[in-house]
């Protein structure tokens, strides 16, 4: 039984149907297909060394293969460290617009939209849902815009208040600028 056969009755096992299976077997049909290709253009790389002895082919071979291996590796981890560094990135620039630190994972690094326009829109949803908690109180009546607690005052410094002339950068003071 081949691996396609098998696939197929899992399938029909599992309740699929027949056009998902149909795509699911073109998929690994595909797959099979560019595996075959990519050993093939391994064996096209392989170099012909002639007068050299099996054993020393097998270990130059053995040593282009480790060396395939580890360009990978690096390359994935310098990939993996140019991430990190967007991550960093994303991350100061949430906490400088004063946005949920967890928010962080919300900005996609591999994306083609730069950081910085992601964390705007960030920061217009958080913005919004600001004020939609605000309209949310204010309609149910448990917001005061300026609900700030004023300083008791008597009478009589009320009234000295409102007659001062000098400015007194007291918020409570209106300049009309009458004389």
């Amino acid at each position: 039984m081949t691996i396609l056969e098998i696939i197929k009755k899992a399938l029909k096992g599992n309740a699929i149907s027949d056009e998902d299976a149909a795509k699911i077997i073109k998929d690994v049909e595909a797959e099979k297909a560019d595996t075959i290709k990519d050993e093939e253009k391994e064996e096209e790389k392989k170099v012909e060394l002639p007068g050299i002895s099996p054993e020393l082919k097998a270990m130059f071979e053995a040593q282009a293969k480790q060396i395939l291996d580890l360009t990978g590796l690096v390359a994935s981890s310098v990939k993996s460290v140019a991430s990190a560094e967007k991550v960093a990135s994303a991350k100061l620039q949430i906490i400088a617009e004063k946005l949920p630190e967890a928010w962080a994972g919300r900005v996609n690094v591999e994306s083609e939209t730069s950081i910085e326009d992601q964390v705007k829109v960030l920061k217009e949803e958080f913005t919004a849902i600001q004020q939609g908690i605000i309209n949310d109180a204010v309609a149910s009546g448990a917001y005061a815009p300026g609900s700030t607690q004023m300083k008791e005052r008597s009478e009589e410094e009320w009234t000295k208040l409102m007659n001062e002339e000098t400015k007194t950068g007291n918020p409570g003071v209106v300049d009309l600028g009458i004389k």
